[in-house]
C-alpha cells in the first residue's frame, strides 16, 4: 500500500524486524526488549507486523498477535509507533487501516487494543475516525506512573464484520442538545453516582475529558481527572453503555472535549 509518500507492507524477515525493534526502543526506552525470535514466530503464525516506509527508511510500525476468549479468535494490537519526526502526518491512521484489511484477509472478525482514556487525541482517531467502540474499563493495568497516577485503560474493539462499518458521524447540534451532559467538578469530595433511571431517557450521555492531557501540569488536577473518569466510565460500562465517539469542543480555547456514550449496540 502506498499513499502520502508512505509505503506500508507486511514485515517478515529478521532484518525488517530489527528495524521494528529499533523504532520501539527509541519510542519506549523504559520497556524491555522483545526477542526477534518471538516477533518472527508471531509474524509466521497468525500475527500481523507492518512497517511504514518513507523511501527506504522505516518510520513506523504495527505489532499485533492472535488472542482467544469465549470461543472467539481475534487480533490484539499490541503496539503502534511512529518516529517523532514523522508524527502528525496520519501515518498511524494509515497503518491502522492497512492492518484492518490484512486482518480481514486472514479471517479475523475483530481487532482489540487498549488506550489511555484521558488521551482525547487518540480517542478521536479510534472512535470518531475509525468507528471503534469502548465498553470495558481496565483499572491498574500497569504500575503507577512517576507521578503516582494509576494506569487505567479503555479496552477498545473494532468490528471487521460490519459491511457498513465506517467512521462515526458527527453528532448533530440537536442530538447534542438532547443528550445528558455530565459536569466535572474538581472540587467535589464525594464520588459521582449516576442516576440510570434518568439516563435511560436520553439518547446519549456526554462525559467531559481533557482536550489535551499534556496541558495538565498540576498533579492534583491529573489525579482528579483520573478519579472522576474512572468512576463515571466504570458505572456506565457496568450498566450496558458504550463509548462510541469523541466530540471536540467548538470553542478552541476550551480545555474540555466530550466522550459520547450510548446503550450498547447488538453485534454478531
Amino acid at each position: 500500500m502506498s499513499g502520502s509518500n508512505v509505503t506500508i507492507k507486511r514485515i517478515c524477515t529478521y532484518e525488517e524486524l530489527k528495524e521494528v525493534a529499533a523504532i520501539r526502543r527509541e519510542l519506549w526506552t523504559d520497556d524491555g526488549e522483545v526477542a526477534l525470535d518471538h516477533m518472527k514466530f508471531i509474524s509466521d503464525h497468525g500475527g500481523i507486523i507492518l512497517g511504514a516506509y518513507k523511501g527506504n527508511q522505516m518510520v513506523g510500525y504495527v505489532y499485533s498477535f492472535p488472542g482467544y476468549q469465549r470461543n472467539q479468535v481475534y487480533l490484539i494490537l499490541q503496539n503502534i509507533g511512529v518516529l517523532p519526526a514523522y508524527q502528525h502526518q496520519k501515518i498511524g491512521e494509515s497503518l491502522m487501516q492497512y492492518l484492518k484489511e490484512e486482518a480481514k484477509k486472514i479471517g479475523y472478525q475483530e481487532i482489540i487494543w487498549t488506550y489511555e482514556p484521558l488521551e482525547s487525541v487518540n480517542a478521536y482517531v479510534y472512535l470518531h475516525k475509525m468507528g471503534a467502540v469502548s465498553s470495558e474499563y481496565l483499572k491498574n493495568c500497569y504500575e503507577d506512573d512517576p507521578q503516582g497516577l494509576a494506569i487505567d485503560r479503555f479496552l477498545t474493539r473494532w468490528d471487521l464484520t460490519d459491511p457498513n462499518q465506517k467512521s462515526s458521524s458527527p453528532l448533530s447540534t440537536f442530538a447534542i442538545e438532547q443528550s445528558f451532559k455530565i459536569d466535572y467538578n474538581i472540587n467535589s469530595e464525594s464520588p459521582l453516582e449516576l442516576d440510570f433511571a434518568n439516563l435511560e431517557k436520553y439518547p446519549y450521555v456526554l462525559i467531559p475529558v481533557p482536550s489535551s492531557l499534556k496541558t495538565i501540569r498540576s498533579r492534583t488536577q491529573l489525579h482528579g481527572w483520573r478519579a472522576f473518569t474512572r468512576t463515571v466510565f466504570f458505572q456506565l460500562f457496568n450498566h450496558g453503555w458504550e463509548v462510541f465517539n469523541l466530540i471536540k469542543n467548538k470553542d478552541s480555547d476550551s480545555s474540555i472535549h466530550y466522550y459520547a456514550a450510548r446503550k450498547q449496540q447488538k453485534r454478531r
